[in-house]
């Protein structure tokens, strides 16, 4: 269940219960309304929230000042907990009962990156019995075979190529 609590006339606080024993409440200045105030902001049939397939709904009911949600105007959103629903200038304060509030999902830290060693270091050691160890040595890959004299940069002594190397798409 969650709860409606606004500030009345007399400066009290009132609160209504929405949920699923009692699924629809409209807030107004109307006799028939479960949420009733005197404030001239707020309509005679200005919203209700609806409580409806586990979730809280506020709509707007055609209100002359509007109905506001986190500073926007309107005229139908879900409803969180501990947030402020304004019909006209009249603040309500929707809330759930304790035992309506789910525990906030904590995601699990991100897993650590694995870290890359070059051929060299590559040597795992893995234990199989208590008393018996080997080592597997991981040996290094054979040098890239060369395709194209002109696709080899020179550093060093080594003489510079015969002609500029085409550079394609320019």
């Amino acid at each position: 269940m969650a709860l409606l609590k606004f500030v009345n006339e007399a400066g009290q606080e009132e609160t209504v219960h929405v949920g699923p024993d009692r699924p629809e409440v409209v807030i107004g200045r109307n006799k028939e309304c479960e949420l009733r105030t005197r404030n001239n902001t707020v309509s005679r049939l200005h919203a209700k929230v609806v409580y409806q397939d586990g979730k809280y709904m506020a709509l707007d009911l055609g209100s002359a000042n509007g109905t506001y949600y986190k500073r926007q105007k309107v005229s139908e959103v879900e409803l969180e907990d501990g947030e402020t629903l304004f019909c006209g200038s009249l603040p309500v304060e929707f809330t759930l009962e304790e035992e309506d509030r789910q525990p906030p999902v904590i995601e699990p830290p991100p897993a650590p990156a694995a870290q890359s060693r070059s051929p060299l270091e590559a040597k795992e050691t893995v234990s199989y019995a208590a008393d018996e160890e080997f080592v597997i040595e991981v040996p290094e890959p054979p040098p890239m075979p060369v395709e194209d004299e002109e696709d080899v940069v020179s550093f060093g002594n080594e003489p510079p190529p015969r002609h500029r190397p085409r550079l394609h798409g320019w």
